[in-house]
């Protein structure tokens, strides 16, 4: 008994000693920045994931940074890198704070049979365009080889972005607005993607 109080009357006048910061990022932080805790809880990080950790206006240095290292002759796709996800504006209460699955939703074609590869495409059996002949063959309303300049995209950031541009008279190339809309556009690689867009 004697001798607890006297370690504990010992440890009175000093302060615990606190445990160093990790330098190095823990598994649930990327940079320093939270990773949600799903993501954290998986042993490969999905980067797209990653990247949402990230605070915007550095995700998009770090996307231009990115592309003036892999194009450094093509000074159109630095300021792709830049501009990429401006889109987000939907977000803004100035923009009409539209609700996040308008700004986080993958871009897909309207007008003709959905993709099956297409995220959430199993919440499309409430769509009304389901139940119309017209938009369910994997051409709908599209002429094939129609390009994807004559295709109508999901309304979300990328095709936001796209449309300010060239309602502007942008002076970006026509793959720079290409790569702009695309960005979010995953069932374009895929064999069953639908359409016949060549051109």
């Amino acid at each position: 008994g004697k001798e607890k109080n006297k370690n504990k009357n010992k440890n009175k006048g000093q302060k615990t000693k606190e445990k160093p910061i990790s330098k190095n990022p823990s598994s649930d932080s990327l940079n320093g920045y939270p990773v949600h805790s799903h993501a954290a809880s998986t042993r490969s990080i999905d980067p797209v994931t990653l990247m949402a950790a990230i605070p915007p206006i550095e995700r998009c240095l770090r996307v231009a940074e990115a592309c003036r290292k892999a194009f450094p002759h093509l000074d159109w796709i630095h300021l792709l890198g830049l501009l990429h996800d401006l889109g987000a504006l939907l977000d803004h209460s100035l923009c009409g704070e539209q609700p996040q699955w308008v700004s986080s939703c993958e871009s897909f074609p309207v007008g003709c049979r959905f993709a099956s590869q297409i995220v959430g495409s199993h919440l499309f059996s409430v769509n009304p365009d389901r139940r119309r002949r017209q938009y369910n063959t994997p051409l709908g309303i599209y002429p094939q080889g129609c390009g994807i300049s004559q295709v109508c995209l999901s309304w979300g950031k990328a095709e936001f972005l796209h449309l300010v541009l060239v309602l502007n008279g942008t002076k970006l190339p026509p793959e720079a607005l290409f790569l702009l809309r695309c960005q979010h556009f995953r069932t374009l690689t895929l064999t069953s993607g639908g359409l016949g867009m060549e051109g």
